[in-house]
């Protein structure tokens, strides 16, 4: 489009003029459309991955819970057995600490 302003304009180039501006103007709504698409199949992905991620996340917590309760379950029942039987623990102890001793007069 060429705008002279000096120059007077028959109604066939203004016609002309018009149509190409309608023209230029639907393949930007065309772009913008195609553009608009494209963002929305993004989003959906970005979308998934995000739902994808949060169940991954729940489920490696609520397995850490349960490694931590198991944990936890497994002490008490360590600490419970020591205080009942605290005897064969110091005697264990002692072999340990008397096995140590050996083995490192050993290495001097």
């Amino acid at each position: 489009m060429f705008w002279n302003r000096t120059t007077t304009r028959s109604t066939r180039e203004l016609a002309s003029d018009f149509n190409q501006l309608v023209e230029e103007g639907r393949m930007l709504l065309g772009e913008l459309r195609a553009n608009a698409r494209e963002q929305a199949g993004v989003r959906t992905v970005v979308d998934d991955i995000s739902e994808k991620l949060a169940d991954f996340q729940s489920s490696a917590t609520s397995a850490a819970r349960r490694g931590a309760r198991q944990g936890a379950d497994y002490a008490r029942q360590a600490d419970r057995y020591l205080r009942d039987n605290p005897w064969p623990a110091v005697a264990g102890g002692i072999i340990v600490a008397a096995l140590a001793s050996l083995w490192l007069a050993q290495r001097r």
